[in-house]
């Protein structure tokens, strides 16, 4: 399996980030700068780039990306959509 296609785990804390790759020792850690909920989500500002590329997929559905820091993404499914409403009989 090549490397970048190995999961990579995100543990998030109060105050701090840490991701570890499969197949790697060590962790890297990163401080939380500020944190938002929305209906569509939730977005983690992070204070260092932590993904690797463009962009990084990482576990339980967290997405990373960010030219100068990791902004760290997680869409929740907002109630209703994408559901069929029952026909009436």
């Amino acid at each position: 399996m090549h490397e970048s296609n190995l999961p990579t785990n995100v543990q998030i804390g109060d105050t701090h980030v840490t991701i570890k790759r499969s197949g790697r020792t060590g962790t890297t850690t990163a401080v939380i700068l500020g944190r938002e909920e929305t209906k569509e989500g939730t977005l983690i500002w992070l204070d260092r780039v932590v993904h690797h590329g463009r962009s990084e997929a990482f576990t339980d559905g967290w997405h990373g990306e960010g030219a100068v820091v990791t902004v760290l993404s997680q869409t929740q499914p907002v109630p209703g959509a994408n559901q069929v409403e029952p026909k009436p009989a």
